[in-house]
């Protein structure tokens, strides 16, 4: 295995990073042509921060039923399934809590949200999906945010669509949430995962190795924001703006796709009590960490130097 083996791209995506490592590509330009076609698309489709994509559109919207794409009617099932799995814990009916972020740059949304008032009782299981017809029913003024796990169920795409157009492996980082897919290199692919927010490459933190699925972390540490009544708050937000109750400052979760590692990832930090029970009863290795920067190995997640460096083996995560 040799350096010419690899070619990475970088570029900016979805209000992110996205890194792709294409390992023995068959065809690299169609890969990363494929790459860059499929998250402009997807920008278009489910960005809260574009007054012209397709999410604006249904949030704005001033009829209850309203027509979807099929990449958009897909976000929603996985947001209907997250709702409903999580106990309505995980819930995309957040917008209204975003919406001064936005200001800047989704002048239409933003003044949606002044004119309309918000409903502080709805919240995404008043979201009617009919899959057959692509239509969506909801509460005018409710407003969706796909946030992080739409991120990394983009990222599961990605990879798929990148090995369909240029064969070989991938590993896609967007924004954090990693998927690997095709062909693995020899060890696996390296992953660092560390509390350093310099995020450099001599940071502290843990080595793994992952040969299939994906790698999610959430933290509330990083992406934090003052509202306008000055109030410190974290980019990870509840319907009803009540602080998250929880002793995790991040998690990290290896699990068969980008997807559910991220889903489990928020699970834990929005349950943190049946956090353990539930990892272990499905096999998910996952490292917790504390405000104190103790790492807390879960569900199988290797122990040697949990919070200071080594390389550990995650083979076949699931």
């Amino acid at each position: 295995m040799s350096e010419s083996d690899f070619i990475v791209e970088s570029f900016d995506a979805l209000g992110t990073s996205c890194q792709i490592i294409l390992y023995k590509s068959t065809d690299s330009k169609l890969a990363i042509s494929t790459a860059h076609s499929y998250i402009r698309q997807m920008d278009k489709v489910a960005s809260f921060y574009r007054s012209d994509s397709e999410l604006t559109t249904l949030n704005v919207a001033r009829s209850e039923t309203v027509s979807v794409s099929e990449q958009l009617l897909e976000l929603l099932e996985l947001y209907d399934w997250a709702y409903c799995e999580s106990k309505s814990k995980i819930d995309a009916a957040v917008g209204h809590q975003l919406v001064e972020l936005v200001a800047p740059y989704n002048s239409i949304l933003y003044e949606f949200a002044v004119q309309n008032a918000h409903d502080a009782e709805t919240t995404f299981g008043d979201v009617k999906i009919d899959s057959k017809n692509n239509l969506i029913t909801r509460p005018v003024g409710l407003l969706i945010d796909f946030g992080g796990l739409g991120k990394s169920f983009i990222a599961d795409n990605l990879a798929i669509k990148i090995i369909e157009a240029g064969g070989g492996g991938v590993l896609v980082n967007l924004g954090g949430d990693i998927r690997v897919e095709g062909e693995v290199p020899q060890g696996g692919w390296l992953i660092k995962v560390t509390n350093d927010l310099s995020l450099s490459s001599d940071a502290p933190g843990q080595l793994i190795s992952i040969v299939l699925g994906g790698v999610a972390t959430s933290s509330r540490l990083t992406r934090r924001w003052i509202d306008r009544a000055g109030n410190d708050r974290e980019h990870i937000v509840l319907g009803d703006k009540s602080p998250i109750k929880c002793d995790y400052t991040s998690v990290t979760v290896a699990a068969s796709s980008a997807t559910l590692a991220n889903f489990y990832t928020l699970f834990a930090l929005l349950s943190q009590d049946e956090a353990p029970a539930m990892l272990a009863r499905f096999g998910l290795p996952a490292l917790v960490r504390t405000a104190d920067g103790i790492g807390i190995g879960l569900g199988g997640w290797p122990s040697n130097e949990l919070s200071n460096k080594g390389q550990s083996s995650l083979v076949g995560a699931r």
